[in-house]
């Protein structure tokens, strides 16, 4: 009987450890994956979810580059009236400041 009763609690407990080593090894496997990009999963979801059927790279990139700005300048619009005339204005000033180095 003694026998049994043990058979009763190691197996369980055995199983138990197994679980827990592989729960603990799928956390240590998601804890070294970089972070995702939440700007580049909210392009795609608004891709994925426009009612146009098929949108280009170009289009994600121009939703990209305007939800970037957006966080990038605190999720505001102060004195904004347009993202992509904001944005295209930020790549001008990039790249005069790049010529006036050169």
């Amino acid at each position: 009987m003694d026998v049994l009763t043990t058979l009763i609690v190691i197996i369980p407990s055995t199983l138990s450890l197994i679980t827990s080593l592989i729960y603990a090894y799928i956390a240590l496997k998601k804890a070294k994956e970089p972070p995702k990009d939440e700007i580049w999963e909210t392009a795609t979801q608004l891709i994925c979810h426009s009612d146009v059927p098929i949108l280009g790279a170009d289009e994600f990139a121009d939703i990209y580059e305007q939800l970037k700005f957006f966080k990038e300048n605190g999720c505001s619009l102060n004195g904004i009236t347009s993202l992509s005339y904001a944005v295209s204005e930020k790549h001008k000033k990039e790249q005069q400041q790049l010529s006036d180095k050169n």
